[in-house]
């Protein structure tokens, strides 16, 4: 006697689903297209798709599409399973992703908003981003966090450097004198790092970014210098303000708070984002004070916009990516950073648009698998240079 379509699914979806019903399983999936996104929806509200789950589950889910394409229906009969992704979190939207075609995406050139499937024109084998960075001493030696041990790694003046399950962070030794000495913390192009500063703040280090402090903060305010992107959890301190110099184009002032600063030179401005407590941001054509929730944006001047979409900004240190109304090369700067790639448009930028989220753990060429809806195709040359043909 057959198993019920719910209970074969529910054991695909586990890992478990006996190779004898394997076919039988896929057989039926056509057929029931809606009991299918009802279950994922269930597990994603439930907390069942978990950040970890989500390579092994975009793969199961491909294999669901395909079943789904075999079946005649076509891609863009299954709107009604996109409507629901705002509402689960990157996790669930990765999980159900890629039934529904990856990422869902819209091709803006000339209103059209069908057309065929992008391709892609080769297998593309690289990898997603990983832990990693690259700390400098104050003496210029350099140390590769890649592949060192938990323990000891160095000591520097007033403090032991130590690295513990991917983190670095400063054990005080009380043994300072003369000037403050400084350490540099670099992530390269598909790694991120996270750090604890001697004062017990704490910094994430999205790709392609750096972070310069002092080994033991001393005086009367806490001072660090950054570029790229970064998330900052600031310890207290009410008579030492902490202070970011961000790529010599703005600071920013703190007493205790968390924040997100985007400052890579190739983006259109510098965005610092308030997430709790007050910050003050100065430049050179004036400040502001931001409360929780608010954005400046620094350009030819500063703008302040209110209720940022704070998942959306936060989503790198959350390990996805929200492509959330991203045109397709603001989208793909984050792909050059994440999978250490160039990008090259062979014929002008598309007018693309992306919508939303998937993990940071998939690798390019499963990433570049699940967009869908439009005319674009892709070739890899010279090792990491990603071609965008139209």
């Amino acid at each position: 006697m057959k198993r019920p379509f719910s209970a074969l699914l529910s054991d695909y979806l586990d890992g478990t689903l006996p190779a004898s019903e394997v076919e039988d399983f896929f057989s039926q999936v056509g057929e029931n297209r809606e009991l299918l996104a009802g279950v994922i929806d269930e597990r994603a509200e439930a907390g069942a798709l978990l950040p970890e789950h989500t390579a092994r589950t975009a793969r199961m889910m491909k294999r669901l599409e395909a079943a789904l394409d075999d079946t005649g229906e076509k891609r863009t009969g299954r709107t009604g399973v996109l409507l629901t992704l705002s509402r689960w979190g990157w996790a669930a939207a990765a999980f159900v992703g890629v039934l529904v075609g990856g990422f869902y995406l819209w091709h803006a050139v000339h209103g059209k908003k069908d057309g065929p499937g992008l391709a892609v024109a080769q297998h593309i084998n690289v990898a997603p981003g990983h832990d990693g960075a690259i700390l400098t001493l104050s003496n210029g030696i350099q140390v590769v966090l890649d592949s060192m041990r938990n323990g000891v790694i160095a000591a520097q003046k007033g403090a032991n450097v130590i690295l513990q399950d991917g983190r670095l962070a400063y054990d005080p030794t009380g043994k300072q004198g003369g000037g403050p000495v400084y350490n540099t913390m670099t992530t390269p192009r598909g790694r991120q790092f996270q750090l604890t500063l001697p004062d017990g703040t704490k910094v994430w280090l999205n790709a392609e970014s750096s972070i310069k402090y002092p080994t033991a903060f001393t005086g009367t305010e806490r001072s660090v210098e950054m570029k790229g992107e970064a998330y900052f959890e600031v310890a207290k301190h009410a008579t030492m303000p902490f202070r970011v110099h961000v790529d010599g184009r703005e600071d920013i002032e703190v007493l205790g708070t968390s924040f997100n600063v985007n400052a890579y030179a190739d983006e259109q401005s510098l965005n610092t984002t308030l997430l709790e407590g007050s910050i003050r941001v100065r430049a050179q054509n004036g400040d502001n004070v931001l409360k929780p929730g608010q954005q400046a944006q620094m350009g030819s001047d500063i703008k302040i916009v209110d209720n940022r979409d704070l998942d959306k900004v936060m989503a790198w240190k959350n390990g996805a990516f929200n492509f959330e109304g991203l045109s397709l090369e603001e989208a793909m700067r984050q792909l050059e950073r994440w999978y250490d790639i160039k990008v090259r448009y062979e014929h002008g930028v598309p007018d693309v648009h992306f919508g939303g989220k998937i993990g940071r753990d998939v690798s390019l060429d499963d990433l570049l698998q699940m967009l869908s809806g439009t005319k674009l195709k892709f070739r890899m040359e010279k090792g990491r240079e990603l071609v965008i043909m139209q």
